[in-house]
């Protein structure tokens, strides 16, 4: 009996998207290496890591006591599927960027800026 062989996690293209969402400049470590391995030994998958990041950032971005716990030390813990589970917050997320022009990055309801 063979094992199946799985490709590694994509590290790049998850601490991509946290940076994109959070606006920070993580780089792939292997600390967050580490975490990311943990995550899919648990059986989670890459389209799990870009919904917490969502979630995640929704529900805390506002709120000056939980903003500095977005960070790969926090989101990718033994916590991850409370994060992923985490009830869906309902309220437009469109920014402006460094042009002035306004960017949505989630499904918001009437936005005509979503990606």
């Amino acid at each position: 009996m063979t094992k199946l062989s799985i490709p590694p996690p994509d590290y790049i293209e998850i601490i991509t998207d946290l940076n994109l969402i959070l606006k920070t400049r993580y780089r792939v470590t292997d600390d967050i290496k580490r975490l990311i391995n943990g995550r899919f030994a648990d059986g989670f998958t890459m389209q799990d890591f870009f919904t917490v990041h969502r979630k995640m950032f929704k529900a805390w971005n506002n709120d000056p006591k939980m903003r500095p716990f977005l960070r790969p030390q926090t989101l990718y813990t033994g916590k991850f599927q409370s994060y992923l589970n985490y009830p869906e917050i309902r309220k437009s997320m469109c920014v402006f960027d460094n042009t002035k022009d306004q960017v949505c990055y989630f499904d918001c309801p009437g936005c005509d800026y979503a990606k």
